[in-house]
């Protein structure tokens, strides 16, 4: 396999290159913790070198995570035009993404939290937001002490 930045997406694509299906196996015995990032600069390298990883994806894939990130400004724009309506609809985003956690959540006998659940749009306007921004911005991909153009 060539090599890559985000080799996890590497494999997943030489999986499939080999006419594998990929399959997400949701049970507490497949069950991974992960460290968080120690601070905002860590992740937003983090996130820069996966965003990189992004826009190898297909057109379609790209698309569709695009339309994620477009989202929140047109949330926003439509809480402008008719708050009602706007705030209906992001609510009714939250109550089914909320939902869809703690399905999973269960499913790996972990706990949620509801107002982490709640917050958590939040974090992710944020998170979309300041990626985007330091993805663009000039500099190297940082990775395991080592820069990549």
């Amino acid at each position: 396999m060539p090599f890559s930045l985000t080799e996890d997406l590497e494999i997943s694509k030489a999986i499939h290159s080999l006419g594998f299906k990929i399959r997400h196996q949701v049970s507490e015995a497949f069950l991974v913790k992960t460290k968080a990032e120690k601070d905002l600069t860590a992740l937003l390298k983090q996130r820069k070198r996966w965003m990189a990883g992004a826009m190898t994806l297909s057109f379609s894939w790209k698309i569709i995570l695009g339309l994620q990130v477009a989202f929140y400004p047109a949330i926003l724009a439509l809480i402008g035009m008719d708050w009602g309506i706007g705030l209906s609809i992001l609510v009714i985003k939250i109550l089914f993404q909320s939902l869809f956690v703690h399905i999973f959540s269960g499913k790996v006998r972990q706990q949620t939290d509801f107002w982490a659940l709640f917050l958590f749009e939040f974090y992710q306007i944020w998170n979309f937001s300041l990626t985007i921004l330091y993805y663009f911005w000039p500099g190297q991909i940082e990775w395991k002490a080592r820069k990549y153009p």
